[in-house]
C-alpha cells in the first residue's frame, strides 16, 4: 500500500515539474517551503512525502529494526497522512469544488476516527486491571493478534 502510495505520490511531482501553468523545480518540490505558490500548503506535501518515505523505508527494514524502533518509524506514516491531507485542502486547485470538500471531509472523519480507536485501544491495554501497564495484551475483539 505504501509503494502504490508513493508512486501516485512521484506522478503528482513529476506532473507538476512538467506542469508549465506554474514552474516547478526539483528544489521547489524537496525542499519545504521553497514553492512558488500557496508555500505553506505546498510544505506541507513536501513533509509529507519524507514521513511516508521513512515509513515505507521502515517497512522495507522491519526484520533489521526490530519491532520496537520499527512502530516508531512506521507510526510517522499516521503524522505522514495528516500533513497530506492538510496539504490538499490547503493547496489543492480543487479543493473548494463541493466533491473534492466532500473527499477531503470523508477521509479526515475515517482518519480522525481510526485515530481515535487506535488511541482508545491502546489506552485500554496501558491501563488494564489494576492501573498497571501491561504488554503483550491481546487487542480486544481481535483473536490472534499482539497488541506490542
Amino acid at each position: 500500500m505504501g509503494l502504490l502510495g508513493m508512486a501516485f505520490t512521484a506522478a503528482h511531482m513529476g506532473g507538476l515539474l512538467v506542469d508549465d501553468y506554474v514552474p516547478f523545480s526539483w528544489a521547489a518540490l524537496l525542499v519545504p517551503g521553497a514553492a512558488p505558490v500557496r508555500t505553506g500548503g505546498a510544505a506541507l506535501g513536501t513533509l509529507a512525502v519524507y514521513g511516508f518515505l521513512v515509513a515505507v523505508a521502515a517497512a522495507g527494514l522491519r526484520r533489521r529494526l526490530g519491532a520496537g524502533a520499527w512502530q516508531v518509524l512506521h507510526a510517522l506514516s499516521v503524522t505522514a497522512f495528516g500533513l497530506a491531507l492538510a496539504h490538499g485542502v490547503r493547496t489543492g486547485t480543487d479543493a473548494g469544488l463541493p466533491w473534492m470538500r466532500a473527499m477531503y471531509a470523508g477521509t479526515g472523519t475515517v482518519f480522525l476516527g481510526l485515530c481515535l480507536y487506535r488511541a482508545f485501544n491502546a489506552w485500554q491495554a496501558a491501563w488494564a486491571g489494576n492501573g498497571q501497564a501491561v504488554r503483550g495484551r491481546r487487542l480486544a475483539g481481535v483473536p490472534g493478534r499482539d497488541r506490542w
